[in-house]
């Protein structure tokens, strides 16, 4: 007769014990050379799951690949094997862990298309700080699921005995100093980790979670966090500013109000094949038509809407910043030249208006750093309303109204943010839900697809409605007043680009976002901006705010380029550039 498996099971030891199934499992592990098979195990399993999990990357194509991929992730297994004591519990944490950081990187991809990098370390706050926007991308499952394995991961290591406290701390030293040496490019190898190691292209941001595994990927992001300030020829920059007319001084009533209103995730259907804009978006058809427009390509798509800005308020591309994702982190710390800066010194009076938290991206800190006197917030705002998820673009438009309407004595700038138009594109509580079920989708698309195009324009609708009703209003007013409106990116609507293509056969990424300018005086241009790092330097030439300072002989520069593609040579253009990094 089988013995009954919930009886004790009694196991000869010196003092004669009776231990139980568990007792005796922890009694072996207990031994050394036990222990030392336990720990194999653990190792084996490990390696051959973070090997399978990394499915953005393909590191199954050389040794190089895999070593620079496993021995992170093994440095991690011993920090955590060390921290907790215990070897099952630390290999299921550390297992855990890493497989959460894959599936949060899938997120971000299917999100942004745009692969986890380390520099997301820095935006760790904004979990909390900005979750009502985050978690509208994540699935209550994977919530629930994070929750219970933390508490069944809590309830192991309860269970488990630990290993002697001098081998713990050897897995931890060995673990946290592998790790820390790995991610500086004065010890860890340049074959492994170099920038364009294994083919990665630094410039591409989806290339090195792709071709150097994601793991790998964070290691080089590490050993590059800190920028190294492009150099420029100070010879040709010094050549080029002696050869600008001094500008004449004029008087500060003359100067007209800006607004700048960055239309978020605003782009236009008619890229679409089969799209007639016009069908969709009339009111921006009757904007364009009366307004200088074009198009500019953008360093983003579908989120980071704080590249486009830092290109459009400082004049320097992005990918001047080579390996990093975050300006605002990156680069401005201090006093950074920029265009409210500019503006500032002919006397305008500079403000930024967001109605979402000031903390996010730290604009909070970057917006003054870059010549903003202030910074409004939702909190700071007056009189608003929801409009599906966020805040309606007519009470963005009635608090620009409020603060140009104000008697000052000082021109304004105003920065507006918008919000209305952020994704997640799907079925909301709006204000007007008849109207947005009854948009027309292209055809052939499927229910998430319609879904998702509905949702869009209905908010795109809403932006050009309150866009045309402040022209309406800068007609009526008596001092000169310009707006600029441009979208940061194109939307997030992965199901419906999936379905649907472009009429230039583009990637999502790669297409280009509007500009209009309209005012109520005459407005002319001899050149129209190319890319969003132009935006903000046309800006100031269109207003007739140029002064002396750097960036307006940036905005010359680039002026001259436009206008004549010869008149100037590109590394010019560049160093001119570059020089806005210093101070």
């Amino acid at each position: 007769m089988s013995p009954n498996k919930n009886q004790p099971i009694t196991i000869p030891f010196k003092d004669d014990n009776t231990m139980t199934k568990h007792e005796w499992i922890t009694a072996l592990a207990s031994k050394p050379h036990n222990r030392l098979t336990v720990f194999l195990t653990c190792l084996i399993c490990f390696n051959l799951l973070i090997t399978l999990a990394d499915r953005n990357g393909d590191i199954y194509k050389s040794w190089g690949l895999i070593t620079a991929n496993l021995l992170p992730a093994n440095l991690f297994l011993l920090s955590l094997i060390g921290l907790t004591g215990r070897i099952r519990s630390g290999t299921i944490l550390s297992a855990g862990a890493l497989i959460m950081l894959f599936a949060i990187n899938a997120a971000k991809i299917n999100h942004l298309e745009q692969p986890l990098g380390f520099s997301d370390v820095f935006l760790a706050k904004q979990v909390f700080n900005g979750w009502d926007l985050l978690s509208q991308y994540v699935s209550v499952w994977v919530i629930a699921l994070s929750v219970i394995f933390a508490i069944a991961s809590g309830l192991l290591i309860i269970r488990e005995k630990p290993i002697p406290l001098l081998l713990a701390a050897s897995f931890l030293i060995v673990g946290v100093l592998g790790l820390v040496t790995l991610s500086d490019k004065r010890f860890s190898a340049g074959e492994l980790y170099a920038p364009t190691a294994h083919g990665a292209k630094p410039w591409d941001s989806g290339s090195p979670a792709r071709d150097q595994g994601l793991l790998a990927s964070l290691i080089v992001g590490a050993r590059s966090s800190k920028l190294t300030l492009p150099l420029f020829d100070q010879q040709a920059v010094d050549a080029f500013s002696q050869s600008l007319p001094e500008k004449a001084d004029k008087d500060i009533k003359t100067h007209p109000d800006i607004i700048l209103w960055l239309g978020e995730s605003f782009f236009d259907p008619g890229l679409i094949k089969g799209v007639q804009t016009c069908d969709y978006l009339p009111n921006y058809c009757t904007l364009a038509n009366t307004s200088l427009h074009t198009q500019i390509t953008v360093p983003t798509y579908g989120g980071n809407t704080t590249r486009t800005e830092f290109e459009v308020l400082t004049g320097i591309p992005f990918k001047s910043l080579n390996t990093q994702d975050y300006p605002y982190i990156a680069v401005v710390h201090d006093k950074f030249k920029a265009l409210p800066w500019t503006l500032a010194d002919q006397g305008y009076q500079a403000t930024a208006i967001h109605p979402h938290h000031k903390s996010f991206w730290q604009r909070n800190r970057a917006l003054p750093l870059l010549g903003f006197h202030e910074f409004i917030g939702l909190k700071d705002m007056k009189k608003t309303t929801l409009d599906g998820t966020w805040t309606s673009d007519k009470s963005l438009a009635t608090n620009i109204i409020d603060l140009v309407e104000k008697e000052k004595k000082q021109p304004q700038f105003i920065f507006a943010i918008s919000m209305e138009g952020h994704g997640p594109y799907k079925k909301t509580n709006v204000q007007d839900p008849e109207r947005r079920d009854s948009i027309t989708p292209p055809a052939d698309i499927s229910a998430k697809g319609v879904e998702q195009w509905q949702a869009y324009i209905y908010h795109a609708q809403n932006t050009t409605r309150e866009l045309l009703a402040l022209r309406e209003f800068v007609k009526r007013r008596n001092k000169p007043t310009l707006v600029v409106f441009f979208g940061d990116h194109l939307p997030g609507l992965h199901t419906a680009f999936k379905e649907l293509s472009f009429e230039n056969e583009l990637k999502p990424h790669q297409q280009k976002t509007p500009v209009l300018a309209f005012a109520n005086y005459s407005l002319g241009s001899e050149w129209l901006p190319a890319a969003s790092h132009e935006l903000g330097l046309w800006v100031l030439d269109i207003a007739g705010a140029l002064s002396e300072d750097t960036f307006s002989e940036l905005a010359q520069a680039t002026a001259l380029k436009r206008s004549d593609d010869n008149a100037l040579p590109d590394q010019l253009i560049i160093d001119l550039q570059s020089r806005q990094f210093y101070p």
